[in-house]
């Protein structure tokens, strides 16, 4: 066959004969199907772009989920700690009407006492992990110019648990900034134009 027919070829025809030649292991025959396929030229939005953009909502997607997590546990940290407090007064309570003696009642707000610290250094964590999210979030928006309510739209959804846990944050929490640099960088990349680089 002479290669204006190979040009003249249907999808269907083509295909047929692809499958035929491979069939037959004529790795020429095939290789000449392809080249002689005609190539056209594809109208689509810039790669580039989408590339970009693509990034920028799994980076998104990625600190929403990370927030999400921590919010959990700020929320779950500061309810064991409440717990233990109450549940620390309640006994000393029933320890002093049933007549305990300092003793006991002294060992037993000891052991809460312990266990509170540990409680409550876990709490100060997740809250400081909270805030070094929210910080880096808003240092990207700031330099991007956006809102931090328009970048995480690109994440497609924003859990209410993300803004219960900022009631919940412990009061003597602090950003950290290695925390903050971060998330502030996993953001940064996915913005920037890979040429640019």
């Amino acid at each position: 066959m002479n290669s204006a027919m190979y040009k003249q070829f249907t999808p269907a025809e083509r295909l047929r004969l692809i499958v035929l030649a491979q069939a037959r292991a004529d790795v020429r025959e095939i290789d000449r199907l392809w080249e002689t396929c005609p190539q056209m030229d594809l109208v689509g939005r810039d790669p580039k772009f989408c590339r970009r953009i693509q990034r920028i909502r799994d980076a998104v997607s990625s600190v929403i989920t990370y927030w999400l997590e921590v919010s959990h546990f700020v929320v779950c940290d500061r309810l064991f700690v409440t717990a233990l407090r109450l549940e620390s007064e309640c006994k000393s309570q029933k320890l002093r009407i049933e007549g305990g003696n300092g003793e006991e009642l002294a060992k037993l707000q000891a052991d809460y006492a312990a266990c509170a610290i540990k409680a409550d250094a876990s709490w100060r964590a997740s809250s400081t992990a909270w805030k070094s999210i929210e910080s880096a979030v808003t240092r990207f928006c700031t330099e991007v110019e956006i809102t931090p309510e328009q970048l995480l739209a690109m994440g497609e959804w924003l859990p209410a648990a993300i803004g219960h846990a900022s009631d919940q944050l412990h009061p003597d929490s602090h950003v950290s900034r290695a925390d903050k640099d971060g998330t502030y960088r996993r953001l940064r990349r996915a913005w920037r134009d890979e040429n640019s680089e």
